[in-house]
């Protein structure tokens, strides 16, 4: 108890001045569209194998909402080191019940001005990809509509697994790195 020190003497200092237009935390400069199916002996594992087919197993992933940055440059693969943090908008469902097709789909809106933020929708359930993929779009288009951004296109991708009876897991993402 003697070496504890009582949180009233700790002062931290910033150079950050929150009242700075335009201040970035985090900015992100590329996106990645995964999707991955897995299977395991438990729900966890089945997540786990889901996220290493889809590409992104090896990354600390953070789950976000669901902007795209300005300027972004779609690449066809994450590079950053192993183990890092992973910034990334996905939709996933496991289960073990047999005989259930689920699937996973994300999308995102491409503004017409890229200077613009794009729009990124998840989905997750039970059913078929097209089906999942026409929900994303609706999604996409709306929240594209609702901040009055015109759409260049909208990208998607997704996967689905009929299930067993081991743990299954259907996972898509958009790795914002």
């Amino acid at each position: 108890m003697d070496n504890i020190i009582p949180a009233e003497t700790i002062t931290i200092k910033r150079k950050l001045n929150c009242k700075e237009e335009g201040a970035v935390l985090l900015k992100t400069n590329c996106y990645t569209m995964v999707a991955g199916v897995g299977k395991g002996n438990t729900g966890l594992n089945a997540f786990d194998n889901a996220l290493y087919h889809a590409g992104v197993g090896n990354y600390n992933l953070i789950k976000v909402s669901s902007i795209l940055p300005p300027k972004s440059k779609e690449e066809v693969k994450v590079n950053v080191v192993p183990g890092a943090i992973l910034p990334i908008a996905y939709g996933s469902i496991g289960t073990k019940e047999s005989g259930k097709r689920i699937v996973a789909s994300v999308g995102v809106g491409i503004p017409k001005d890229l200077e613009k933020i794009g729009v990124i929708m998840e989905y997750s359930g039970f059913g078929e990809e097209k089906q999942a993929e026409i929900i994303v779009q609706e999604m996409v288009q709306e929240a594209m509509i609702n901040r009055n951004i015109e759409i260049m296109e909208i990208k998607c991708i997704s996967c689905s697994c009929f299930t067993d009876s081991d743990f299954c897991c259907v996972f898509a993402g958009i790795a914002l790195w």
